[in-house]
């Protein structure tokens, strides 16, 4: 997908197309994919219809071509799908498709009629709770007491010298590279405290953090759920020198909820290139997901 600079741990995304074919009669999400972009409002000749200006400015910078897989969805054809009674839950230009709740059986079928419609794949069930995170796989980030961590360095990083000094990244602060100028869009699954904690004082204040967008929700309330986004964004943003100082303390960030922690279902890989086309727009230097997806909830779909 376009040519950004990924930071991503174990990350397997939409390998196959269609996304899963086999069928699933108690399932209520459902991809729906368009055969075209015909009649669109929307034109490469006018990007700034759906790119925001920093978007534009990037992909010229770097020889990335607009094309007609950049347009939105077309208008009309989410209105004709909408008019069935299926509720639009997403879309996506990349993959010209919409993602849609339907309560019935009947309003797929209705679906599957209309002409410009070519494929529609289950992508779960209503969202119910698994027996576990995924995260609580992980092992937990000790905070080390800034006492008991080096203080060579004229920065003192706290809980972040252990990574800063793995990556090698003080030689690049101590040039003054610290993030300043790039915007990282994080792709995750909650940010409690983002909003509160003080080693995020000065992303609050300098109004570095542009922009949050919740695709599960619908919304832009991202400071809840769970807290793996938070863990991420502090090994970047956090900025507390003594407690906590991350790789990236002078970058802007989007803050982008993709992930439901308490399932696992194809539809967060929806969410996901949702939340990949968001940065894209956006003009987003950087995309950072520590997320994978192999083991479903529903076995057929793994």
């Amino acid at each position: 997908m376009k040519k950004f600079l990924f930071i991503i741990t174990f990350f397997s995304l939409l390998a196959k197309d269609p996304l899963y074919a086999a069928p699933a009669p108690t399932s209520s999400l459902y991809e729906i994919r368009f055969a075209d972009k015909q009649n669109s409002p929307f034109s490469v000749s006018n990007p700034s219809a759906f790119l925001s200006a920093r978007a534009i400015s990037r992909r010229s910078v770097r020889g990335i071509a607009i094309l007609e897989e950049d347009l939105p969805v077309n208008p009309d054809y989410v209105l004709q799908v909408s008019q069935t009674g299926a509720q639009i839950k997403g879309r996506s230009r990349w993959r010209n498709s919409v993602l849609v709740f339907v309560s019935d059986t009947s309003q797929l079928i209705t679906i599957s009629q209309l002409p410009f419609v070519i494929h529609s794949t289950a992508l779960n069930r209503t969202q119910t709770a698994s027996d576990s995170s995924k995260f609580g796989r992980e092992q937990p980030y000790v905070v080390a007491s800034p006492k008991n961590l080096g203080q060579a360095s004229p920065i003192n990083y706290g809980a972040g010298t252990a990574q800063i000094n793995q990556i090698g990244g003080e030689g690049l602060h101590l040039q003054g590279f610290r993030g300043q100028g790039m915007v990282v869009a994080v792709l995750d699954a909650g940010f409690p405290g983002v909003d509160t904690l003080h080693v995020f004082d000065s992303l609050r204040l300098q109004n570095r953090l542009l922009g949050t967008w919740d695709f599960q929700g619908g919304n832009t309330d991202v400071f809840g759920f769970n807290p793996h986004g938070t863990n991420t964004l502090s090994c970047m943003a956090s900025c507390s020198p003594g407690f906590m100082v991350g790789t990236a303390p002078m970058a802007s960030y989007y803050l982008l909820r993709t992930e439901v922690a308490e399932t696992e279902n194809p539809s967060e890989e929806y969410y996901w290139v949702e939340g990949a086309e968001y940065a894209d727009s956006a003009g987003a230097d950087v995309i950072s997901s520590s997320l994978g997806y192999s083991t479903f909830d529903r076995g057929w779909q793994s």
